[in-house]
């Protein structure tokens, strides 16, 4: 029962979150690009209401134009072959693709940020209980517990509440859509990676229920006894025919898990889906000068207020990206300057100009060096990258 009123917290606490955080995106759609809008939409043959909505989520960093195409054309070919057909009206083409829009944005954003937070606690566990020589009982009890509170907490709401808003969908359905959004990836290999983890979580459930089978006589170990040994049995079946647990402890296991520190990525930078130049995708953003590279681009198409505000959130959070990795601010911001030179090939870098200011900023600053570094980085980069 304390479950069940648990999970009916926590979807109550989506809905409130996805209707307060995420009711300003058909304001922010009507101010998309016009042309560019219309140049997708001709470009694609899709609705002009569905490419307004692609153009502002990638402007927003959620995920690039043609994949949101791709995901919103799915869904009104999916909803036409189970009698829910969306009208070809401007006014519910436009609604349609800003419900499902805001799915896009909060699967994409805070709900692969919050399961990616989530299973950080999940990794040091995973690591214990991979050791078969050394891990006890006790942890192998604590490591499904975390499991289990976790798909409680952050997966199974957002499953449940998708359900509900996609008429006529399935548990897998339901899956493959939040999968494609942990793993940034095609719904094609979303089916790929799902019958990868299938087999993968049977074998490692099948050592962990060797290591606590023969424990008797405690009704804990009793309950998670049988239910690993349900999902074990589960994973036997079609990836179609599973049951629900079986698929949220697949989606759990699509969660990102923390990058290892030689992966220059910090927790202070977005992830948001890849960009092109001239039709080809661009490598994987890896490092925080690639994110500001990304923005750069991006706050070209920007104007305005938009336009300032957009720029200035990605210089700072690239500049604490790299003072987090212990690089000297002076540093840092030389660094960032260089690298933006070279990846624009604006000219030649002025080197010691830039780098005796920087120095005389680093000295003045003192509580508020951030905030000053920032500004300058901003001024600068703003000039000479987006109006230069």
């Amino acid at each position: 029962m304390e479950q069940k009123n648990d999970a009916k917290k926590y979807t109550s606490m989506l809905r409130k979150e996805f209707k307060e955080t995420y009711g300003d995106l058909a304001e922010k759609v009507r101010k998309a690009p016009d042309k560019e809008a219309e140049e997708l939409s001709r470009r694609l043959n899709v609705p002009l209401e569905i490419a307004k909505v692609a153009v502002r989520l990638e402007l927003d960093g959620i995920l690039d134009a043609e994949s949101v195409c791709e995901i919103l054309m799915r869904e009104l070919e999916r909803l036409k072959g189970v009698d829910f057909e969306v009208p070809n009206i401007s006014s519910y083409l436009f609604n349609f693709a800003v419900k499902e829009g805001k799915w896009i944005e909060y699967l994409y954003g805070p709900f692969r940020k919050n399961a990616e937070e989530a299973v950080r606690n999940l990794a040091n566990w995973e690591r214990i209980v991979s050791d078969e020589e050394t891990v006890s009982e006790g942890s192998i009890i604590n490591f499904l517990n975390e499991r289990k509170r976790i798909i409680d907490e952050v997966i199974e709401p957002v499953m449940d509440e998708w359900l509900k808003t996609h008429k006529g969908t399935s548990y897998l359905d339901a899956a493959v859509a939040l999968i494609c959004a942990l793993e940034k990836t095609s719904r094609e290999k979303a089916f790929e990676l799902l019958e990868e983890r299938k087999r993968v979580l049977k074998e490692f459930m099948s050592k962990i229920y060797e290591k606590i089978k023969d424990v008797k006589g405690i009704r804990l170990f009793e309950n998670i006894k049988s239910r690993v040994a349900d999902i074990i049995k589960d994973l036997s079946k079609s990836v179609s025919d599973l049951m629900k647990e079986t698929y949220l402890e697949l989606i759990l296991n699509s969660a990102p898990r923390p990058t290892p520190r030689e992966v220059q990525v910090s927790h202070y930078l977005f992830v948001g889906g890849p960009i092109t130049r001239g039709g080809k995708v661009e490598p994987d953003l890896v490092k925080p000068t690639d994110f500001l590279e990304r923005d750069i681009m991006l706050t070209k198409r920007r104007s305005g207020e938009d336009q300032v505000r957009f720029l200035k959130s990605s210089v700072e959070k690239v500049l604490k990206a790299l003072l987090e990795q212990d690089m000297d601010p002076e540093d840092a911001v030389m660094h960032i300057l260089s690298e933006m030179y070279r990846r624009f090939d604006v000219g030649e870098f002025p080197e010691a100009e830039l780098r005796e200011k920087v120095k005389e900023l680093v000295t003045q600053s003192r509580e508020d060096r951030i905030k000053i570094l920032s500004e300058f980085l901003f001024s600068h980069l703003m000039n000479k990258f987006v109006k230069g």
